[in-house]
C-alpha cells in the first residue's frame, strides 16, 4: 500500500486511494489475508495496552485510595490525640478498659473512649 505513496513514478496517490490500488493489483486471496493480518496486529496491539493499564486500574488505583482516605481520615480527626494511647501510640477505639492493652499504661482521664 506504501508504494503508490512513495514511488515518485506512480505520481501522488491519497492513503484510500493507494489503498484501493493495491487491493486491485493483489489477488483475492491476498487481499483478505492482508485485512485479516491488520485486524490481529490491532487485536493483539489492543490486548498489550490493556494488559499494561489492567493492573493499574484494579490494583494501582484502588490502593492509592485506600492509602489516601485512611490518611485523610486520621488527619482530619479532631481528637486523634484522645484516641492513642500517649506512651506507644495504640488506638483504644473500642476499649473502655482504664489501661492500655498494649504497654499496660493507664489512658488519659479526659481522652474519648468510642
Amino acid at each position: 500500500m506504501l508504494m503508490p505513496i512513495i514511488d515518485p513514478k506512480m505520481g501522488r496517490m491519497s492513503p484510500p486511494d493507494a489503498m484501493t490500488w493495491a487491493f486491485k493489483r493483489s489477488g483475492t486471496g491476498i487481499a483478505w489475508s492482508l485485512v485479516g493480518l491488520m485486524i490481529v496486529g490491532g487485536l493483539i496491539l489492543g490486548l498489550s495496552v490493556a494488559a499494561c493499564f489492567l493492573p493499574y486500574i484494579f490494583l494501582g488505583l484502588p490502593l492509592m485510595q485506600t492509602v489516601i482516605g485512611a490518611a485523610y481520615a486520621l488527619i482530619t480527626s479532631p481528637d486523634i490525640d484522645g484516641m492513642l494511647c500517649e506512651h506507644c501510640g495504640y488506638a483504644r477505639q473500642g476499649n473502655d478498659s482504664a489501661q492500655c492493652p498494649e504497654c499496660g499504661n493507664n489512658w488519659k482521664i479526659g481522652a474519648r473512649t468510642a
